[in-house]
């Protein structure tokens, strides 16, 4: 006999040339994948987005919801995590 958990995994809304000021500097990660796996590190309410800088593999996380996102003609993405709504089982 064996057990299956659910699993839930975020997904992110991408969204080009745009940024959130605010962000905390996140050293450890220099691509969107280690972005996302170290906002996907906290809790929902500590990282709710994060903001990639292409150009110098900047990635700053956020940790509340920013309406003020801002167009850049930098290359900068803003990511904002989605909360998943469907369990999946292994």
């Amino acid at each position: 006999m064996f057990v299956i958990f659910p699993v839930c995994v975020d997904t992110y809304t991408e969204v080009v040339s745009r940024f959130a000021p605010g962000g905390e500097r996140e050293t450890t990660a220099d691509s969107v994948q280690e972005c996302i796996d170290a906002c996907n590190a906290k809790a929902r309410d500590e990282c709710t987005a994060f903001d990639f800088n292409a150009a110098d593999n900047g990635c700053w996380l956020h940790s509340a919801a920013n309406p003020n996102i801002q167009s850049t003609t930098l290359q900068i993405t803003h990511y904002q995590r989605v909360e998943c709504t469907r369990e999946f089982s292994l």
